[in-house]
């Protein structure tokens, strides 16, 4: 019986080890195995669900939530801390007191200003243990995206100057934007887009159907008659971008020589804050040749 109890006793510590820091263990038994007694304690679990880890937002009042431990014994209250930056380490900038109902606990945070912060939160229990979350990192983001370049590429092995099959053109943005509010439903990924070529006699436009992109005059006389065809989209991996990859345009003029494209922004790109884009141009310089 007492190596039974002391085997029993071994696996109670380790179970508290595996558990968390602040566990706490006992156990008491008689020689003659008349009576046996075993209490264990471990630290109260706590989260952070809302906001997410890495998410952004425009709100600088965000509110803070998560789970909590409701064991007896576990605080009613869950304290969070939030730092600058992306550790919690250092000075919190705040200190917030959630009180819990049952597993659930919620706090808003007073006003921050925009910049990168991370949350942790804190619950103790009777017995002095205290169960710590992992930190969430999200960033505070007031400003919308502006339209920093537009930029037309020929492929390799094509004629300079002139829209072919694989030529590219990349709608560039301050910072990175939600796929969806380019277009409807659009989730990044390649996909397919009706691209058109208007035909001026002095300087020919271009557009992509159904989306906010915004409109581009050319400078120049690509086609000799309005052309619709297909082509695809996608957006790059830093989500700054977005990029056109032409597929085979009809009524194709000769080359073009060195041109300044000006692009149209359109109003209501969202960065990942949900902060909207305004309407603008930004006009390209240096007579380049594009496509």
């Amino acid at each position: 019986m007492i190596k039974l109890l002391a085997l029993l006793a071994a696996v109670l510590a380790a179970a508290a080890a595996v558990q968390g820091t602040g566990a706490s263990f006992s156990a008491s038994s008689t020689n003659n195995g008349s009576s046996f007694a075993t209490a264990a304690k471990f630290a109260p679990k706590v989260t952070i669900t809302a906001p997410a880890d890495g998410s952004a937002t425009s709100d600088t009042t965000p509110t803070i939530s998560g789970t909590a431990g409701n064991a007896i014994g576990d605080s009613s209250t869950v304290t969070v801390r939030i730092y600058s930056g992306t550790s919690a380490t250092g000075t919190a900038v705040q200190t917030r007191t959630a009180t819990r109902s049952g597993t659930s606990w919620s706090t808003t945070a007073t006003t921050l200003s925009a910049g990168t912060y991370t949350a942790q939160a804190t619950q103790t229990d009777t017995s002095s243990n205290t169960g710590t979350s992992a930190p969430v990192t999200f960033t505070i983001d007031t400003t919308g995206p502006t339209a920093t370049k537009v930029l037309a590429a020929n492929k390799a092995g094509g004629t300079a100057g002139q829209i072919e099959n694989g030529d590219t053109v990349t709608f560039t943005y301050s910072e990175p934007i939600t796929a969806a509010s380019v277009l409807t439903g659009w989730d990044g990924s390649s996909r397919s887009v009706q691209v058109t070529f208007t035909n001026s006699s002095n300087s020919d436009t271009f557009s992509i159907a159904g989306t906010k992109l915004g409109t581009v005059d050319t400078n120049g006389n690509y086609v000799s008659a309005t052309t619709t065809f297909a082509s695809t989209m996608t957006r790059s991996a830093d989500g700054a971008s977005i990029v056109i990859t032409l597929g085979t345009p009809q009524n194709v003029r000769p080359a073009v020589s060195g041109r300044n494209m000006s692009w149209s922004v359109a109003a209501g790109i969202a960065d990942l804050a949900g902060n909207l884009s305004v309407t603008g141009t930004w006009n390209e310089t240096g007579n380049t040749v594009d496509f």
